[in-house]
């Protein structure tokens, strides 16, 4: 294999003469300023766009390095969850078209199951924060974007292959005439997953090769725009994804589960805009169905779930005062033998209301609030507020403070066993303070930004065992503080393009309410909350040729909330080089890449044992036909 990407490499490099690509005409890629090209209510808040490669397949690989959330991983194609600042995964949206699309029942979303392909970019906002379609938001947001075509036609066709059986395809077709334009992505993934690692179960630690974890995953979204005229345009997005998994087994004990998903999201917009208002009515439609079979331990469970999600937001713009408001309306529904009633609904209302402005040609400041009831039950409103003030010498100050409340989602609701219908709403005080700054020329240009937080999470959900069963309860309070950071330098010469990438988080997250009196989790790190989380990558564009280099490092975790049982810290490096030839918007991409480079050992969850080194290869191309000037 090492012979063979040596070949490659030098295949590649011997040919780069032959680009077509003009270096000399190249720009800095475009960076978005907060504030100019954001939604008011971001004032205050930072953004961090990212851009999904070859090497990183899923959203949740993506996130892992380049970004400072955690992930816990079972695996390649296996289930994939987030956690931001100390939180859980149910206490982040992932927006698309402004949507929240995590499943009703639980309240998540397995990341290994969003492809990067389908998708042009994502935007990470971290920390609470309230915004007008969706509540609960205690850890942040990722917004899943796509640009409207542009290009009377653009034909992509990718395909990937590499170590423990990997195969992905990838197709996708873009067209765009007069008032209307459609964007189409298909992705398949295919891996058998039998990698060797070591069990630390066992004395000497044996090599052993990990079975039963095959995985398959077929994926394809529809967008289609629509414009009415300058001012007007409405958009259907329809997204249908669906996954076969074998459930691997730990390093202590056997498994022969499998598990299939199915999703189906429907969405449907109509905008207007023009100098002096924005009126935006959406309507989501998503539906999910999970089907667990494990024939040993003779469980057998198909759960249906449906959320129906309606936002209508009008906004008006004056010289120096916006303001905004909005309402919505939530149903979801769950159909599953794991439930009592087997078939239960909820439906939520919601409003919202804002102030934006300017103060002088610096300050920036927003403020709004959000109200949500359900039924009987009316948790205390959401609210914000931010402020940047832009300083000299090409920086600026930013401050935000909010309160969000997030209600208890079906499973905690009535689970069976478990279920607790008696459950509180959770909420939380959050502040964070940073500090910004951007320099740029034709050439260069120079990013940093970092931030500290502080947050009290009240009435924290939790799921402890009971009477020989695991019952959520409204026991911890959970405090969570740290710092963010990441620092970017890109340099653009005459025959050559630099980027440089460095950041990461520290965190405290630890809960200060006693469940009892021999609780002695009090003033302990929550378990699987890493207290650091650091990123770089290295880029080098020259000619036709791309490499890029990441690492990224995971602090320890505890697994046990009485600090008693830890999973080491490790740090992975990947390399990724590619090699394009363009020609009139057209190209053809070439690349080789090398993950957890250095082959280290180490787990994500407790037992679960993750790949040492690995190989991909990929092929993609890419067909323009330009409109008619």
């Amino acid at each position: 294999m090492k012979k063979l990407l040596l070949h490659i490499f030098l295949f590649l490099s011997a040919t780069s003469a032959f680009a077509q690509e003009q270096d000399t005409s190249r720009v800095l890629p475009e960076t978005e300023v907060h504030g100019e090209k954001g939604k008011w209510n971001d004032v205050g808040k930072s953004i961090q766009t990212l851009q999904p490669s070859s090497l990183q397949y899923d959203l949740g690989t993506l996130l892992q390095g380049s970004s400072p959330v955690f992930i816990k991983s079972y695996g390649p194609g296996m289930l994939s969850s987030l956690s931001i600042r100390g939180t859980g995964a149910a206490h982040t949206a992932i927006l698309w078209h402004g949507l929240n699309i995590q499943n009703g029942m639980n309240g998540q979303q397995d990341l290994s199951l969003i492809p990067g392909f389908l998708f042009d970019h994502a935007e990470l906002r971290t920390g609470a924060q309230n915004i007008p379609s969706s509540g609960g938001l205690l850890g942040g947001r990722i917004d899943l974007k796509n640009l409207q075509p542009t290009d009377k036609f653009a034909f992509h066709l990718g395909t990937d292959f590499g170590s423990f059986g990997t195969q992905r395809y990838k197709v996708g077709m873009d067209l765009s005439e007069g008032k209307w334009s459609n964007r189409i992505r298909a992705a398949r993934q295919h891996t058998d997953n039998h990698y060797s690692y070591a069990d630390e179960s066992v004395p000497g630690s044996p090599q052993k090769t990990l079975q039963h974890a095959q995985a398959e995953q077929t994926s394809i979204l529809e967008e289609f725009n629509y414009h009415f005229n300058a001012k007007t345009r409405m958009g259907l997005g329809i997204w249908y994804n669906e996954a076969q998994r074998e459930i691997p087994p730990t390093m202590i004990s056997a498994s022969t589960a499998t598990q299939e998903d199915q999703s189906l999201r429907v969405c449907s917009f109509l905008e207007s805009v023009s100098d002096k208002r924005l009126f935006r009515l959406s309507s989501g439609l998503f539906l999910d169905n999970l089907w667990y079979l494990d024939k040993v331990k003779k469980m057998d469970a198909y759960n249906q779930s449906s959320k129906w999600v309606n936002q209508l937001n009008w906004e008006g713009r004056g010289e120096k005062i916006n303001w905004e408001v909005g309402a919505g309306f939530q149903s979801a529904m769950a159909l599953s033998p794991d439930y009592n009633p087997d078939h239960v609904q909820l439906n939520t209302v919601s409003a919202y209301g804002g102030l934006h402005g300017k103060y002088g040609s610096r300050l920036k400041w927003h403020t709004d609030i959000r109200q949500e009831v359900r039924g009987s039950v009316v948790p205390l409103p959401s609210a914000s507020m931010g402020g940047e003030y832009q300083m000299k010498h090409h920086s600026n100050l930013r401050v935000y403070l909010t309160h969000v409340s997030r209600l208890p989602n079906l499973n905690d609701l009535y689970w069976n066993p478990g279920g607790n219908p008696n459950l509180k709403p959770e909420h939380g005080f959050s502040g964070e303070l940073g500090y910004h700054f951007l320099k740029e020329t034709k050439k260069s240009r120079i990013k940093a930004h970092a931030q500290a937080f502080y947050s009290i999470i009240n009435n924290w959900i939790i799921w402890l065992p009971e009477n020989g069963y695991w019952k959520p309860q409204n026991l911890q309070q959970v405090h969570n503080r740290g710092f963010e950071w990441e620092a970017s330098l890109d340099k653009l010469r005459k025959k050559d393009f630099w980027e440089f990438r460095y950041g990461g988080s520290f965190t405290l997250a630890s809960n200060e309410l006693a469940k009892s009196s021999q609780d002695e989790s009090v003033g302990k790190q929550l378990i699987y909350v890493p207290f650091w989380k650091n990123y770089l990558s290295l880029r080098l564009q020259w000619k036709g040729l791309d490499f890029l280099y990441r690492q990224s490092f995971t602090g320890g975790r505890y697994t046990s909330s009485d600090n008693t049982s830890y999973l080491a810290p490790y740090s992975l490096g990947d390399f990724e080089v590619n090699y394009r030839f363009a020609k009139d918007g057209s190209r053809l991409v070439f690349g080789a890449s090398i993950q957890n480079i250095w082959d280290v050992r180490y787990q994500s969850i407790q037992w679960r044992p993750m790949p040492g080194r690995y190989f991909q290869f990929s092929f993609k191309i890419q067909l323009v036909h330009k409109k008619s000037p």
